[in-house]
């Protein structure tokens, strides 16, 4: 069996219509309107036939899936617009799992915002093992995102997380 610990969500283009629409209006739209007027099964279901595809192609059994880090807008300030941002990252790797059980395993996005505590990632961490079956996370050790000020993981701000998971 041949499986690929570190593969991303191959996110639907409308998804991103999402995230343009999350950061201009403030957080003034919830995830289900976002959602509904943005994203539909049909683009989930095509993205993840591509990605089903790709991995018959080459030969892989079993992907765990988790969010591009790159789109995660940890150093977006507003804590409740990156909440429901990666929500929905993990509510899209979900659907993707449940769709193809025998094919994908969930790896979360955390919720990490620059300049905050790292405790305000539990509640989704909670969610997504308990609730919705992922198998790990996916840590940004630089959450601030080249500003230089993200904490190195040895130190004392990580500990609460290092606790958490083990």
């Amino acid at each position: 069996m041949i499986i690929d610990a570190h593969a991303h969500l191959l996110t639907p283009m409308s998804v991103m219509g999402i995230r343009t629409m999350l950061q201009a209006s403030g957080g003034q739209h919830s995830a289900a309107w976002l959602r509904q007027n943005y994203l539909s099964d049909e683009d989930l279901a095509k993205t993840t036939a591509r990605t089903l595809a790709v991995m018959d192609q080459v030969g892989t059994d079993v992907q765990l899936l988790s969010p591009r880090p790159f789109t995660l807008m940890h150093s977006h300030q507003r804590v409740a617009d990156v909440r429901l941002w990666i929500e929905l990252q993990n509510d899209l790797i979900h659907e993707s799992v449940k769709a193809h059980p025998s094919r994908f395993r969930g790896v979360a996005g955390l919720p990490q915002v620059a300049g905050q505590s790292i405790n305000i990632v539990f509640e989704e961490l909670d969610r997504c093992i308990d609730q919705l079956g992922f198998v790990g996370v996916l840590l940004n050790p630089d959450p601030s995102e080249g500003a230089g000020t993200s904490p190195r993981l040895g130190d004392p701000y990580w500990y609460p997380l290092w606790e958490k998971l083990v």
